[in-house]
């Protein structure tokens, strides 16, 4: 809630509920996922958020504001989780099915990490995020992260790829807009954002990544905000 670029991000108003609201929406539908939990600070005005988690029926843990990798390492251990599957409260379009793609990929059991947001190789919209990884492997890294990568929480993993199995998920080639902005950190994106569910969300609640690309596609206003650099 304290952002400085856009305050109070995480309970802006769309349609029938909040920003994080209709992200954990999105996130019950993930048919492999047996737990959500909102990772938030313990910063007074994030006591919203804590409230907003009650109301929606999720867990809720509260920890360091700057260290964001040892708050997702309590979340897990507070609901007692083996495997993270970390999304940030930006990624409000992110696509339920993606998720379940990128757990089924980490439990064939080939890779340490699952991920579509390692640097150099990302080529879904930026908001589409997956990453899959051990409860285990992340407590491991703690002691040895720096002040960013412990920010960044994953980041340890993709700055040391010697000592990881990292799996990249690739976006087929309808997919690939690398250089959209689909999250939520500025005023336009927030635009973005509404304007997207407000398209799609009443008719398909479930909508996917090709709905949400064909949407913006279609609306020469919210491509140009897709494709905005700021």
């Amino acid at each position: 809630m304290g952002s400085t670029r856009l305050p109070g991000k995480c309970d802006l108003p769309i349609l029938h509920t909040t920003s994080t609201g209709i992200l954990v929406e999105r996130l019950k539908k993930v048919r492999n996922a047996d737990g959500i939990v909102i990772a938030t600070t313990v910063n007074s005005k994030d006591n919203i958020l804590e409230d907003r988690a009650l109301q929606f029926g999720v867990g809720c843990f509260r920890g360091s504001e700057e260290d964001v990798m040892s708050r997702v390492i309590g979340a897990g251990e507070s609901s007692k989780a083996d495997v993270i599957v970390e999304v940030t409260g930006d990624c409000l379009l992110l696509d339920p099915k993606l998720l379940e793609r990128g757990i089924d990929l980490f439990f064939e059991g080939s890779a340490d990490v699952v991920t579509n947001v390692m640097d150099g190789k990302v080529s879904y919209p930026q908001g589409m995020d997956v990453q899959v990884y051990p409860l285990r492997l992340l407590k491991e890294a703690y002691p040895h992260a720096s002040v960013e990568q412990r920010e960044h929480v994953s980041l340890y993993f993709y700055q040391n790829p010697r000592r990881y199995r990292i799996r990249s998920m690739e976006a087929p080639n309808q997919h690939r807009f690398p250089r959209w902005r689909l999250m939520l950190d500025y005023e336009q994106d927030y635009r973005l954002l509404k304007s997207v569910f407000e398209k799609l969300y009443p008719a398909k609640n479930d909508f996917d990544v090709d709905d949400v690309i064909r949407t913006i596609r279609s609306d020469p206003e919210l491509l140009k905000l897709a494709e905005a650099t700021y």
